[in-house]
């Protein structure tokens, strides 16, 4: 399964190769442990016995992280936060192993972890190798989110992309239901600010693995090194970037199978986290609609990954008509439907199931996808549905 990304310490490789490095060495030949055993403990081994980028503070006479202000910060270390924190404080751990998670080098067992063959490798390898790339690249590409971003680098068909024009997120509908005598539009779309972190992730990530770079750098053999001062930044200042086209159109003509799509639970955001003003309304009936949103974002990845298969494409039309056919299980408002799921159809550039738009407006997937994966936690009869229908 896979998870969105949308915090900064994740899409730094130097950071990740270190506590791979930590857990390959803790947890070997598979065995399993918690998020809380990744976080910084002082009082055991540690990410700062791994870590390349750490400072010492001369009059303290200790290291510490750089993306700590405060040397003696409790949370410690950047990407994983520590022990010492308010255990209810896990967003940068959980985006982090959420990551590792998704690049394929940490496999996951309900709320336990395990090294992969893949993190083994990655852990093993030097981080200045000229093969590290390679091992990272092929880690991007199992990631459902990092392969739709691909897609668009390969649908622009440019020399050159501003960051602004990639969008890996969930899709925004008009779509609206009655709710207390009011129409509420419901917020199934990415927040502005998530998408940016997310966006950014992935676009770092594309520069350690030589898909995108600074044009002033050029390409490289070893780009997560000579491209360090981008890639560790505190900020992302760089957004015009130099696409690696002959790379690209290779990757996308193997039309390979995404490994680590978004599962099912992850088709749509946390709902229960729009706690702003006047949108408790609207966080209500999305939340009472979450499950008819997953439904048909599963079915729309599901269809173009047996239409990939079949070597034909998706003709829109036919497949909203297709799911009409059971509107408790993925119809909000009969009257919108058509126009809803024109747009709902974005969801597969997140997922890892992109495709391009024909001139009749079918789409084709430029590859298919682990249907057991995107599946996870799906109901019975939502599956039954979809393996009867496609």
């Amino acid at each position: 399964m896979s998870r969105l990304i949308n915090r900064k310490a994740a899409s730094r490789i130097e950071c990740l190769h270190s506590l791979m490095q930590l857990l390959n060495e803790e947890f070997p030949a598979e065995s399993s442990f918690s998020m809380n055993d990744a976080k910084y403990d002082s009082s055991k081994k540690n990410i700062f016995g791994f870590c390349p980028l750490l400072l010492t503070h001369e009059g303290l006479g200790f290291s510490y992280c750089p993306y700590k202000q405060n040397p003696l910060d409790k949370s410690a270390c950047g990407l994983t936060n520590s022990v010492d924190l308010d255990s209810t404080k896990q967003k940068e751990v959980s985006n982090t192993l959420n990551a590792l998670e998704g690049l394929g080098f940490l496999n996951r067992v309900a709320n336990s972890f395990s090294v992969s063959v893949h993190g083994k490798l990655f852990a093993e390898t030097a981080i200045d190798s000229a093969e590290m790339a390679g091992i990272f690249r092929s880690a991007c590409l199992r990631y459902g989110p990092f392969v739709g971003m691909l897609a668009q680098l390969h649908i622009h068909d440019a020399d050159e992309i501003s960051s602004d024009d990639i969008f890996v997120g969930y899709p925004k509908t008009e779509e609206t239901a009655y709710f207390e005598g009011s129409i509420v539009r419901l917020s199934v779309d990415s927040a502005g600010d998530s998408d940016v972190r997310t966006k950014s992730c992935l676009v770092l990530w594309a520069i350690a693995s030589g898909i995108l770079f600074d044009k002033r750098i050029g390409l490289t053999s070893v780009p997560q090194i000579d491209n360090r001062e981008i890639l560790n930044a505190p900020t992302r200042s760089i957004r015009k970037l130099g696409i690696n086209k002959p790379l690209v159109s290779e990757i996308m003509s193997l039309k390979k199978i995404t490994e680590r799509p978004l599962d099912y639970k992850n088709l749509t955001k946390n709902v229960g986290s729009l706690r702003e003003n006047k949108q408790s309304v609207q966080r209500e009936i999305t939340m009472q609609l979450d499950a008819l949103v997953k439904n048909r974002r599963l079915a729309i990845c599901w269809a173009l990954s047996k239409s990939a298969e079949l070597n034909r494409p998706l003709v829109v039309s036919d497949f909203t008509n297709i799911l009409r056919k059971k509107p408790t299980l993925f119809v909000v408002s009969e009257e919108e439907m058509s126009s809803t799921i024109v747009q709902e159809c974005m969801i597969a550039f997140a997922a890892g199931i992109p495709y391009a738009v024909g001139k009749d407006g079918s789409l084709e997937a430029f590859c298919s996808i682990d249907l057991e994966v995107l599946s996870q936690g799906a109901p019975i009869g939502v599956i039954d549905f979809l393996e009867k229908s496609f």
